[in-house]
């Protein structure tokens, strides 16, 4: 389940303090001032409390139409139609909606018009009409253009960044995003800031495009939510930092944040996000086979989801506790009454995506049951005329080739069977094909087909422990990585002299492996033995500390092996430079800023001196970005508290010099002639010694030169150079 679509939060602004409007209605006579106040109450509880703005938004249309005050009475109904909207009216908010409208025409009341226009874009944008929702919202921006509100024009550009996106003009989305983030710069709209962080990072990893750039908007988006108190903005992102993790699977830190947006949204009893998170944590604790807390987070969810409107959500849960009664009891009958139920409540619309996985589950269900005849009927409905996912493709087409193999019709076995194999096929590609976007998830293509293979291997043996179950998965993992890379490098070249490179490099590889990976394993093989020994005298503090370091050395063995599959793949010349213009300056500039918290944290500060007038270079961006990261991993790493790290860039009509001066420990004239080398390392670094080799091999593939300069104790200074024409 993806979270992420146009923020609620654009409704409301609840930066600002109610307690003094509060305040001020206890001394005021009822009036146009009241109403105001009234309706500004009600405005900025929209999203907070539907119940409190519905009672403030009732009393100043009352007031108003006592008072006979036009603007009141459609400021009224316009808060009063997105209440409606949000507590599941539809009908009853689109008539206040157009009764504002109306009210809003007659009296030439502009600036309320523009507001209304705005709101039944957003209307339409929540019941999925994407042509009315873009067309309201449109016009709203024409008529903020003529009033000039730079505010509202800001809310119209963020909405108009996602009406874009969903009509699949990702270039006019991107546009409005970034007009909105400039506008909120510019304007000092720090609550418009946030979500136009959120909204165009939102954008990126709904395309799955730029995961870098996800991660540093939104860490942007909850820093300035945090500092200005902007507690719903802030949960909104932590609950978007929590899909972002999900999907790069990282639970740990998805349930972290999911957590932290939990605690908010109870506080405020906002039902539809509540709901939300308890079915991403219930999914959580499902993949990590924790069934029973799983059930805890679902029926959570169920009794919220009673408080929403949402009939889907509902039937969504319904169906997760069919799978968790499937997975942790075997119970096939109890998963179908769960099914049954979701099926009930979504109506059975046989082209809802929802009722087609349903029916496939429902199929699976009575081919545990052993009940084929039904497998067979239900699998086929729920794959009849039907665009549905590779995975549920996979599962429909296994069910369907199973059922019929029992019921002894052959033909149709082996035409499931047939198709099955090719969607797993096809399913495994797309699964590696959205990883190979972005350069990390290309050096670890090879490693991936690798791991599965050891995946399979893995499942045929039984260690004693899970710990050492998982040292023997690294070995055998670390293993198939070498093996498939030299079997992939052979198949792709005839000639000679590479076949006698490969070779070198294959002995090179298991040479460093052998270096490299003796002492974090030794320190495993030490703990787990250990733990074996002592499994029943050790403390529980004495075996999390254990299992700690054992992780942290699994953590620098996949440091090693991530590291050495890249220098294996420049040194065999299978990474190319896609070369291009651009503007280095930039790139340093953007990096620095990922790395400003880190030097923040560490109290260490970080300069720029680049000229405007720097000539652009011809290089991989990709490639050139890591060499400054390791440049400035390094950097980091050997400045002290209080230290400084300072980045110049020269340059002329050849080459552009970029230098990474520190302020730390410095090198011996010893170490600087060999600390380029493959497996030079400090003594004291928790490196594997490549970084540097590496960074040594990306700039002679631009034909570029790196140097360093150091003295101890005074600090280091890495130089690179890249050319300024194509070569």
């Amino acid at each position: 389940m993806l979270f992420w679509g146009a923020p609620d939060s654009l409704l409301s602004n609840t930066s600002h303090d109610i307690t003094g409007l509060q305040k001020e209605l206890t001394s005021l006579p009822a009036g146009i001032q009241t109403v105001d106040i009234f309706n500004d109450l009600g405005e900025k509880l929209i999203i907070e409390n539907y119940e409190l703005a519905k009672d403030y938004n009732d009393q100043a249309l009352l007031i108003a139409e006592e008072t006979n005050n036009p603007a009141g009475i459609g400021e009224a109904k316009r808060n009063l139609g997105i209440v409606a909207l949000q507590t599941g009216s539809i009908d009853h908010a689109l008539q206040l909606l157009e009764e504002s409208m109306l009210i809003a025409q007659q009296n030439q009341l502009k600036p309320l018009e523009a507001r209304i226009l705005w709101s039944l874009g957003y209307y339409w944008g929540k019941r999925v009409n994407r042509t009315a929702n873009l067309d309201y919202v449109l016009k709203a921006e024409k008529l903020f253009t003529e009033l000039q509100d730079d505010y509202w024009l800001t809310i119209c550009a963020i909405e108009l960044g996602w009406a874009y996106h969903h009509a699949d003009d990702q270039e006019t989305a991107e546009r409005y995003f970034e007009q909105a983030i400039s506008q909120s710069k510019k304007n000092g709209y720090k609550k418009l800031l946030t979500e136009a962080l959120y909204g165009i990072s939102g954008f990126y990893l709904n395309l799955n495009l730029k995961p870098h750039l996800v991660h540093k908007y939104l860490g942007q988006g909850l820093q300035i939510a945090q500092e200005n108190n902007q507690l719903r903005n802030a949960a909104q992102i932590q609950m978007a930092l929590g899909s972002f993790f999900r999907m790069l699977n990282q639970r740990k830190k998805a349930k972290l944040y999911y957590l932290e947006a939990l605690e908010y949204f109870k506080s405020v009893k906002l039902y539809p996000n509540l709901s939300w998170l308890y079915q991403e944590l219930g999914d959580i604790t499902t993949e990590e086979k924790e069934y029973t807390t799983a059930l805890g987070y679902y029926n959570a969810a169920l009794n919220i989801t009673d408080k929403s409107p949402s009939p889907e959500d509902l039937a969504d849960i319904y169906m997760s506790l069919g799978l968790v009664y499937k997975n942790r009891d075997k119970d096939y009958k109890k998963a179908l009454e769960f099914y049954y139920k979701a099926l009930e409540i979504t109506g059975g619309d046989g082209s809802s995506y929802l009722v087609k996985k349903l029916k496939l589950y429902i199929g699976y269900a009575y081919l545990s049951l052993e009940q084929f005849d039904n497998a067979a009927k239900w699998c086929e409905q729920g794959m009849f005329k039907s665009e549905i996912s590779l995975n549920l493709s996979v599962l429909g087409c296994d069910c369907l080739s199973q059922a019929y193999n029992n019921l002894g019709e052959t033909q149709k076995t082996l035409t499931y069977y047939k198709k099955l194999n090719i969607l797993k096929d096809s399913l495994h590609k797309e699964k590696l094909s959205i990883q190979v976007n972005n350069l990390e998830a290309r050096e670890q293509y090879e490693r991936e087909i690798a791991e599965i293979k050891q995946n399979q291997a893995i499942e045929k043996e039984q260690s004693k422990t899970r710990t050492a179950w998982i040292i023997g998965g690294i070995s055998l993992l670390f293993m198939s990585v070498i093996m498939g890379l030299v079997i992939a490098n052979i198949k792709r070249t005839e000639q000679k002299n590479q076949l006698i490179a490969l070779a070198k490099l294959r002995k090179e590889l298991i040479a460093n492996v052998s270096h490299d990976l003796r002492t974090p394993i030794a320190v495993m093989r030490g703990y787990v033995e250990t733990l074996l020994m002592k499994i029943n005298s050790t403390s529980s503090k004495d075996r999390e500390k254990y299992l700690n370091i054992i992780l942290n050395s699994t953590e620098k063995l996949s440091i090693l092996i991530g590291q050495l599959f890249e220098f294996s793949k420049l040194e065999s010349q299978q990474i190319q430079p896609q070369k291009e213009p651009f503007q280095i300056n930039e790139l340093l500039s953007s990096s620095l800023e990922e790395y400003q918290v880190l030097a923040n944290r560490k109290g260490v500060q970080l300069a720029m001196d680049c000229p405007e007038n720097t000539p652009v270079v011809y290089a991989d961006i990709s490639l050139i970005e890591r060499v400054i990261q390791n440049l400035m991993d390094n950097a980091l790493k050997f400045t002290p508290e209080k230290g400084k790290i300072q980045v110049y860039v020269t340059g002329d009509d050849q080459k552009v010099e970029v230098s990474i001066t520190d302020t730390g420990s410095g090198i011996t004239e010893e170490q600087q002639t060999v600390i380029f080398d493959r497996h030079e390392k400090d003594k004291n670094s928790n490196g594997a010694g490549l970084g540097l080799a590496i960074v040594k091999k990306i700039v002679e593939l631009h034909e570029g030169v790196i140097s360093v300069k150091s003295e101890l104790g005074k600090g280091t200074q890495f130089i690179f150079s890249l050319p300024t024409n194509v070569s």
